[in-house]
């Protein structure tokens, strides 16, 4: 063999080990590494996403108080001794219309009481205390 030949055997060698290093190693990284940055522009979609919701949650909770209070008017009392609770007190209230407003409040804000007492003033009529936590 003389030295020609094994410069062209030497070439071959290195240039095989180049073309299956780029394509058993290269390849796989540049491909994972792009899967990586679109998973990456998603989860930052996603967070600001759900960043907005978070805002939008607190300012409802802030809001409630206020927006039951429009909707309830005179007919009860509303009270908020903290961040985490909402106390309402109705004097004289129909029975169904306190149901139905269990439920929109369920529908609306996603929030169940957790301490109902309810006391029958006549035949149509409830006295009622409901405690409602903000934070669930």
């Amino acid at each position: 063999m003389n030295i020609r030949e094994k410069v062209i055997l030497s070439s071959g060698g290195i240039l095989s080990i180049i073309l299956i290093s780029y394509g058993w190693v290269w390849l796989p990284y540049q491909a994972e590494l792009k899967i990586l940055q679109i998973r990456k522009i998603e989860y930052q979609n996603d967070l600001a996403w759900m960043q907005q919701a978070a805002l939008q949650l607190k300012s409802s909770e802030k809001n409630l108080t206020t927006i039951l209070q429009q909707r309830l008017q005179n007919t009860a009392i509303i009270t908020q001794p903290d961040n985490k609770t909402l106390h309402i007190k109705f004097e004289q209230v129909d029975f169904n219309s306190l149901i139905k407003l269990l439920a929109d409040l369920h529908q609306q804000y996603n929030l169940s009481a957790t301490n109902i007492t309810v006391e029958t003033n006549n035949a149509e009529t409830v006295k009622a205390q409901l405690i409602l936590p903000l934070e669930q």
